[in-house]
């Protein structure tokens, strides 16, 4: 599995934002707007999808059906985006542990063992979300997983446990087997493993990455305990850069991460998932912190973790759009409109934009990416367009607003 030990020393040769091929980095997007913290799902990966010129008509012809044919110069098929998630999950030897209250989390770091044999342990909880949550996905939804440490002390690797893919049945099969191999033991090397998989997503360093939003999904019951003087690193260098090459990391601290919270809040805002655009990342106390899935108060950690990993599927399901050219020229982009049609029939249903709140702040409707290379379709509109039979773009004719 290529192992290696983290070490500080090793920050710039792992991680490849900072030392890429030819020194530079990806561009961030513009300041402000959806893809400050807090926004969710709202900036994505410069890479095409497939769309398709069709004619326009009225009903009963064949192509786009529409009611803009007077001004309407194209129509285009659209897909959404699929979502790359890469799930990077806490084996320490503390997940051995039984939850709150038969064993708190000062006993368990004392211990790392399983004090009632008849209760579940921390690991038995997160291993059969983690399947649930997976197999839940939609087939064009790619996953992998990796674990940390690898070497029972403080390894990390560069190639996942089990590496990206289609979520067909071979790998639902792969990720399941595996997940069900998973003995806890070792350090809690956190930051080499982020590390690890923000070069696993960047383009820079692995060819032929698949389409879409990228994901890191990071679990933990703990804090740094291999590498504790580049954690700051990771948190306000590390992080950012990964969300300016639209990587974007949503972190879970299940029971014993309660002094980490301030640290894994940080992460979360730093990282492009905050719970809000206010939550506190002030690093005020290290027990202090709410921008990130804290599990640590969950009185039924099974069922408050299974909503959380499935709140994170949806957010990572993506409801992205790629703006298309259009003949011969740049489309204008006041003059686009979207419409779907259900999955169930009828007459197409227009989705009109919805510029007046960010995605994460209300809005029904679409709007423009920050970097305008997306159309992003937000609030319930989202939902309508993921069970859609198809989605079309209508150029050409005055944008219809909300």
């Amino acid at each position: 599995m290529g192992k290696t030990t983290f070490t500080a020393t090793l920050l710039c040769s792992l991680f490849v934002f900072a030392c890429s091929a030819g020194g530079g980095s990806a561009s961030a997007p513009p300041a402000g707007g959806a893809g400050t913290p807090g926004a969710m799902g709202t900036t994505s990966a410069p890479t095409a999808t497939s769309t398709g010129d069709v004619p326009i008509f009225n009903v009963g012809g064949s192509g786009v059906s529409t009611n803009l044919v007077g001004c309407a110069t194209s129509g285009k098929t659209a897909s959404l985006l699929p979502a790359n998630i890469l799930f990077i999950i806490d084996r320490s030897g503390s997940m051995n542990c039984n939850l709150p209250p038969i064993t708190d989390s000062a006993e368990c770091e004392a211990s790392a063992t399983k004090k009632d044999a008849n209760s579940p342990s921390k690991w038995e909880v997160v291993r059969d979300a983690l399947k649930s949550a997976i197999t839940s996905l939609p087939p064009t939804t790619s996953a992998g997983i990796t674990y940390f440490s690898n070497d029972n002390t403080c390894g990390v690797q560069s190639k996942p446990n089990v590496d990206l893919g289609k979520l067909t049945q071979p790998q639902l099969d792969a990720l399941g087997a595996s997940i069900d191999a998973v003995k806890p033991n070792g350090g809690t090397p956190i930051v080499g493993a982020l590390i690890n998989a923000y070069k696993r997503l960047n383009p820079n360093q692995y060819a032929n990455q698949p389409l879409g939003n990228k994901y890191v999904v990071l679990l933990t019951d703990g804090q740094e305990s291999c590498a504790p003087e580049s954690v700051a690193d990771l948190v306000n260098v590390e992080a950012p850069m990964a969300v300016r090459a639209y990587i974007k990391t949503f972190v879970v601290g299940v029971p014993g991460s309660e002094s980490n919270r301030s640290v894994l809040s940080q992460l979360a805002y730093n990282a492009g998932t905050a719970s809000s655009a206010t939550c506190d990342h002030s690093g005020s106390s290290p027990d202090v912190g709410d921008c990130h899935f804290d599990m640590t108060k969950e009185a039924d950690l099974a069922a408050a973790l299974s909503k959380t990993l499935a709140s994170i599927s949806g957010q990572a399901l993506s409801c992205e759009i790629d703006v298309p050219p259009s003949t011969g020229q740049a489309t204008d982009p006041s003059k686009v409109n979207v419409q779907y049609t259900p999955m169930k029939g009828g007459m197409p249903v227009q989705i009109y934009q919805d510029p007046n709140k960010p995605c994460s702040g209300g809005a029904d409707g679409w709007q423009y990416s920050d970097n305008g290379n997306k159309i992003v379709v937000c609030g319930p509109s989202c939902d309508s367009v993921r069970g859609a039979y198809r989605i079309d773009l209508i150029l050409g004719c005055a944008t219809q607003v909300r």
